[in-house]
């Protein structure tokens, strides 16, 4: 055993440069292992302290609730904990959202919101609110203040009430958020007395909080399962469900989708690298075949030689892991501190053990995979057939000779001469480019600026109406009484186009409708009308059906935006559905022929723009307007149309910079980390892409001296290496940019159509693209000139003796 153990010392000091070479490639594979593991475990920690701190630990909440589901809930089996809340009333004044509430504890523990300062309301005058709600409201937020409120108690007429400031709310820091103020909620809360004063026990409607027994035992699917039971056993709809998606998916154990999404990057990066080894050992064994037919004349049996080799595999892996390890912390380190959390005053070491055992035991038994080949290959020939061994040339016919030899003729000879070698070589470095592609493709297409067009589909600026639907108090807050003011009317947008910088202006038709065949959650719904070029862009989410405007028009076609719902709403394509359509005061009876369902839009139903068109006549349909004005011009034009909107409180203001401000803080975190990834990726795989490269041409030194020894010149020599190089950046290419990016697209498509991550539309990733041609090509230049002045180091005489 130890002379076992001392040959295979011997052996990696001797082919010191291929020692070095396998185990930077196992670092490397370990590298990228500890740090995917070590930032997914860190953006577990970090959402769950944020979810700690800022999210409420119910699993689900049910809307709609009534007294007596909220009194089974309580009893119910399955449930661990049960809080309400109730909105009791609306805060009326213009431009601003704010509701009061009320909550109530019911069964175990649920987060209730954080007080800075004072109590929650008791009496029926108490109140508690965020410090910023009570300065919009131009009211000192300080315990003890007195002030008077326009409230509008669950769609009744609006009273005046007095209230004292008893408790002052933990908020948010929104100041670094350039929104609007009509873009904001605020909340606040009452006490029980008042609600019990001014609603009527048949009136109270609750949402439901609740958290299920046993959160540890199950996942998150089984977790939502067990919810819709419980939604099932109370007379709830899917529809009257909201999980906390958030506390669901940091907090419990994952889910199918995001456990298989784990183990197929884990699987896909384990592949990779055991690739890249398992290269690395073929290309040297099938060089050393004659040395092993040496120890076997010397007296090695099969155990001996497979033991020597699986010392030396054992030996590099000791130091390449140890380094893999630590080169993975660093990165995690230098990624969250200096990119994805800076500034962030989250603290944290970025050490996680279970990360480092499992990579430990992934990459050697990876590597243990990885030479199971070469291993047999070696112990299984004979030392008579080992000392005549000629690498394998595949199958044995008669090769058509040339009557010339130039360099070009020797590197294609060189390539073909062990097929399964050069396919190795170039599937293992082809593997790097793939996984880059694949990664790339997900990076390039999950934008802030992608998000945005999701909250705000077109123009720099929006002015829509704030309207109701069915307003039986206020009928003149509904969007067909405000459409009969036609106050986005012509006049308006000739003002608006006056404006220095403006280039255009788009309109969204809504009006209201009556659904009267179909049961819907609520029977007065919003129908819209789209334009053709519009439904173009709707294919992206096509659920069901076929969309197609000239058929829209013709067959007075109805397209469901709610997929969600499509079969709880009992809808099959082709049905007939009956709509009332309302102008201004006027019933309009449509039926249409439902054609398709997407999940794309605010509006329940959307039909032809042309058709909606012709059908109202007696009100201006717009409920919104988009403005697009010039890069240059849009701060000037920004202050003017926001001023201009100010004028009227029907209108809400959007900004296409506010909504790319909101979308930036939503998907920082997973922008970031799936960048780091990519860079921790580009620079592994583009260091595998010089290692088996090099490998390839150091275990031919010997043949290469003999070359150079009948009259094979420096300069065809640095050619040969050259060409062979180019080839192999070439199929690495080939295969990178086709399986690659192909895979890519269906994993991007895959997204889009299940909402895993906040992607619209795929674009193809032409600068990351780019980057992988450039690197690839100027690192097969780097690696010539490197191998070329490396074999130089030794005389010629050395080189044929090594």
């Amino acid at each position: 055993m130890k002379t076992i153990y001392h040959l295979a010392i011997s052996r990696l000091k001797y082919n010191k440069g291929r020692s070095i070479l396998t185990i930077v490639a196992i670092a490397l594979m370990t590298t990228l292992l500890m740090s995917i593991g070590s930032s997914a475990l860190t953006v577990i920690r970090h959402q769950q302290l944020e979810i700690k701190e800022s999210a409420r630990n119910y699993h689900a909440a049910f809307k709609g609730s009534t007294a007596d589901q909220v009194f089974i809930l309580e009893n119910h089996a399955d449930v661990e904990s049960l809080s309400t809340r109730e909105s009791v009333a609306s805060i009326e004044l213009p431009k601003l959202n704010a509701v009061l509430n009320f909550d109530s504890t019911k069964k175990g523990s649920i987060d209730q919101i954080q007080l800075a300062n004072g109590k929650m309301p008791v009496e029926a005058d108490e109140i508690a609110g965020p410090p910023a709600l009570f300065e919009r409201l131009d009211v000192v937020p300080e315990i003890g203040q007195k002030f008077q409120i326009p409230l509008r108690i669950q769609g009744g007429k609006v009273e005046n009430y007095d209230f004292t400031i008893t408790g002052i709310l933990e908020q948010t820091d929104i100041s670094k958020l350039n929104v609007n103020e009509t873009r904001l909620v605020y909340g606040a809360f009452v006490s029980e007395k008042f609600v019990e004063q001014h609603i009527a026990p048949e009136d109270r409607t609750y949402t439901a909080y609740i958290r299920i027994v046993n959160e540890n035992k199950h996942s998150k699917d089984e977790i939502e399962t067990i919810i819709s039971e419980i939604a099932e056993d109370v007379g709830l709809n899917k529809s009257d469900i909201s999980f906390n998606e958030q506390y669901l998916t940091y907090m419990t154990n994952p889910g199918t989708q995001e456990r298989n999404v784990m183990i197929g990057l884990g699987l896909l990066v384990v592949f990779l690298g055991g690739m890249v080894i398992y290269s690395i050992y073929y290309v040297s064994v099938i060089s050393n075949i004659q040395e092993m037919g040496k120890l076997k004349a010397l007296g090695a049996t099969k155990k001996h030689i497979r033991r020597l080799l699986f010392t030396e595999s054992l030996a590099q892996s000791f130091v390449g892991i140890p380094c893999g390890i630590l080169l993975g912390y660093l990165a995690t380190v230098f990624l969250f501190r200096m990119v994805i959390l800076s500034g962030s005053t989250f603290g944290d070491t970025f050490w996680h053990w279970q990360a480092a055992i499992c990579v430990i035991v992934v990459v050697l038994l990876t590597v243990g995979v990885s030479i199971r080949k070469p291993l047999k290959m070696a112990s299984g020939i004979s030392p008579v057939e080992a000392m005549r061994y000629q690498e394998p040339t595949g199958k044995q016919k008669r090769k058509k000779s040339f009557k010339t030899l130039s360099v070009s003729k020797l590197s294609y000879a060189n390539l073909q001469r062990n097929k399964r070698r050069t396919a190795v070589t170039i599937l293992a470095l082809g593997c790097s480019g793939i996984l880059f592609l694949v990664v790339a493709n997900i990076a390039n297409n999950i934008t802030a600026e992608n998000y945005a067009r999701m909250l705000m589909p077109k123009g720099d600026f929006e002015i829509s109406l704030n309207y109701a639907e069915d307003d039986q108090e206020y009928p003149e807050n509904n969007l067909n009484i405000i459409q009969l003011q036609n106050p986005l009317n012509d006049g308006l947008k000739t003002q608006i186009m006056s404006l220095d910088g403006v280039e255009g202006i788009d309109e969204k038709h809504t009006v209201l409708a009556d659904a009267e065949n179909v049961e819907l959650e609520t029977q007065r719904i919003e129908v819209g009308g789209i334009s053709e070029n519009d439904l173009l862009s709707l294919n992206k989410s096509l659920k069901r059906g076929t969309l197609d405007y000239d058929e829209l028009v013709h067959s007075n076609g109805i397209i469901f935006t709610w997929d969600i719902l499509f079969e709880q709403y009992g809808f099959e394509i082709g049905d007939t559905i009956q709509l009332t359509l309302y102008d201004g005061n006027k019933k309009i009876p449509f039926t249409g022929t439902l054609m398709a369902s997407t999940n794309s839009s605010d509006d329940t139903f959307l039909i032809a723009d042309e058709v909606l068109q012709q059908l109202i006549t007696e009100t201006n349909p717009a409920s919104a307007i988009y403005i697009t004005v010039q890069p240059e011009k849009f701060e000037s034009v920004k202050a003017q149309i926001d001023t201009l909107q100010q004028e009227n409180t029907k209108f809400m203001f959007k900004s296409y910079d506010e909504e790319l401000g909101i979308a930036k803080q939503l998907i920082r975190t997973i922008q970031y980390t799936i960048y780091g990834l990519l860079i921790v990726i580009g620079i592994i795989g583009y260091i595998s892409l010089i290692n088996t490269m090099i490998t390839s041409i150091l275990v031919r030194k010997k043949e290469l001296g003999i070359l150079q020894a009948i009259g094979l010149s420096d300069k065809q020599l640095r050619q040969m290496i050259h060409r062979e190089g180019m080839f192999f950046t070439l199929g690495t290419l080939v295969l990178s940019l086709t399986i690659g990016n192909g895979l890519g697209y269906l994993l991007v498509r895959i997204i889009i159509n299940t909402q895993i991550l906040t992607i619209s539309q795929y674009e193809y990733p032409i600068t990351q693209t780019l980057v992988l041609i450039v690197a690839v090509v100027i690192g097969q230049i780097a690696i010539t000139v490197f191998v070329n002045r490396y074999i130089h180091k030794q005389s010629l005489v050395e080189r044929m003796r090594d």
